[in-house]
């Protein structure tokens, strides 16, 4: 490059030149975690009310099948190859989880944080359900999001 270049021609040679993704799309994350922490409104707010725990439990299993919606979007929004959907998906159902678990210790304490998040997930206390729910939950939001950043290209016409 000399310096008698035009400046247009400088610029245009900068600008063809491919950039390197940014390795965490912060908007399609949270996207994501708005329809999935979105979801668990519903529940909260049935505990203000004060209904009954069979309605409770369900808008709470209700509410943990936003998981993978809220994944698959981040994979829409954050486009790319289906690894770069799938590890954003994963984020975005990680951080609901300890969003979720940080309220659920904010609701009762330490003490029994596992067994509320189990409530406000499956509706169960049991620490090996909480687990399991846990582990599927973060593979889920890996294959949806990876699901979700798949293109579907136009159809072109046979000529």
């Amino acid at each position: 490059m000399s310096d008698d270049d035009p400046p247009l021609t400088r610029v245009r040679r900068a600008k063809s030149r491919p950039s390197a993704p940014s390795r965490i799309d912060g908007g399609a994350v949270a996207v994501g975690l708005i329809i999935t922490l979105g979801a668990h409104l519903v529940p909260a707010l049935l505990v203000l009310v004060g209904v009954f725990d069979t309605l409770f439990g369900a808008a709470a299993l209700a509410s943990t099948l936003a998981f993978p919606v809220g994944s698959y979007v981040t994979g829409k929004f954050v486009g790319g190859n289906s690894v770069r959907g799938g590890v954003h998906g994963l984020l975005t159902a990680a951080i609901s989880l300890v969003i979720l678990a940080g309220g659920a210790a904010l609701f009762v304490g330490a003490d029994g944080l596992v067994a509320e998040l189990g409530k406000w997930l499956v509706a169960d206390s049991d620490t090996s359900v909480v687990a399991g729910t846990v582990v599927c939950l973060l593979l889920v939001g890996a294959l949806t999001g990876a699901l979700g950043s798949k293109r579907v290209s136009p159809r072109q016409p046979n000529d």
